[in-house]
């Protein structure tokens, strides 16, 4: 079941989500220590959108990422985004978070 999260066009507050491996009961955390973090979003005509907010670890040990959305990052115009998170290990291997539907994102104006 894909996450739904609600914004307003400008929001600048940060999203903190911990991301996890497999689904129900075979769920396991992600230790992001060592993994470079990612963040992909794409408007509601599946384009790539370029963020220019800060994207990190907020706990790499406990797979907590943050995303500090830019003012001019979500357009209500451009919504419902899709939104996810990756990691890239040293072997350029990469995986995305979560690993089953996108989240979706709602962006309604102020």
């Amino acid at each position: 079941m894909s996450v739904i999260r609600p914004f307003v066009e400008g929001e600048t507050k940060p999203v903190i989500v911990q991301l996890y491996d497999g689904d129900g009961a075979s769920r396991t955390v992600v230790v992001g220590t060592g993994l470079t973090l990612g963040f992909e979003l794409t408007d509601r005509t599946g384009a790539s959108v370029p963020v220019s907010g800060k994207v990190s670890w907020s706990t790499q040990v406990t797979g907590i990422a943050k995303f500090e959305p830019a003012v001019t990052d979500l357009r209500a115009q451009n919504s419902p985004y899709r939104a996810r998170w990756t990691t890239t290990d040293s072997n350029s291997d990469v995986a995305y978070y979560p690993n089953q539907e996108a989240e979706t994102w709602i962006v309604r104006k102020p």
